[in-house]
């Protein structure tokens, strides 16, 4: 179910914000909307989607108290929550995976804006640029999705208490690695695309302040024509009246 819910589930509550973000990114000058409409949509998911339900199961348990069902569901915990059998309810959620999901979400989430922060500093924006940049910072992110999915499908698919320290740190390590050689190719890749570009302006900007020394220098040319010193425009001689 986990699985499901972060792959199948995500991707089809997530494509009205994908393309709201896309129209957004296309008429804004700035990324801003962009990003705010994917953060607000997320909190609005977190806060209200997970809030409201977990409150009103919470009321529901605390009114109808122990029932059959709520005891085939929570067998395991019934004797903690109800001691003394006085028909006592709780609304439990298990969060076994939750803590490694949320974490390990956190660091990608971190990284990103890390990305997101260089992207400005040294390309101007956070989104678009040059195609290279933006090719690479879109193969990065959806690897990183698909990094995640995969590390959270094999902590609630796979791991268990008994799973050897020694597989877990290589399995984690691995994953830190991955992420970190990805978010420094394109650092290095957006640092090396920024020094060209300030090359070429620089460029830009000689061949710039050039343009007025020469208009200068045509214009005296022109000037001592008519005093009778040679002028390279015209090849020739003119006599001083």
């Amino acid at each position: 179910d986990i699985v499901t819910a972060i792959t199948f589930v995500a991707l089809g509550t997530s494509m009205p914000d994908l393309f709201a973000s896309i129209t957004a990114a296309k008429e804004e000058p700035t990324a801003d909307a962009s990003i705010v409409n994917v953060t607000g949509s997320n909190s609005v998911n977190v806060f209200l989607g997970l809030g409201v339900p977990w409150t009103i199961a919470s009321f529901y348990w605390k009114l109808n108290g122990s029932t059959a069902d709520w005891k085939n569901r929570y067998f395991d915990l019934k004797d903690k929550i109800d001691p003394e059998n006085e028909g006592l309810a709780a609304f439990i959620v298990r969060s076994e995976n939750l803590g490694f999901s949320v974490l390990t979400f956190s660091v990608v989430c971190c990284v990103t804006l890390c990305i997101f922060h260089f992207r400005r500093t040294w390309l101007g924006g956070e989104l678009g640029g040059p195609r290279a940049a933006k090719y690479s910072t879109f193969i990065v992110l959806v690897g990183y999705w698909v990094g995640w999915v995969a590390i959270v499908s094999w902590r609630v698919m796979i791991w268990t208490e008994q799973t050897s320290g020694a597989m877990t740190m290589g399995i984690m390590g691995l994953a830190g690695m991955g992420t970190l050689c990805a978010w420094g190719a394109l650092m290095l890749q957006m640092k090396m695309i920024h020094r060209w570009q300030a090359a070429a302006d620089t460029e830009v900007a000689k061949s710039l302040a050039k343009t007025p020394l020469e208009q200068e220098r045509h214009h005296d040319i022109s000037l001592t024509s008519s005093s009778g010193i040679v002028c390279p425009d015209k090849v020739m001689m003119e006599t001083v009246v």
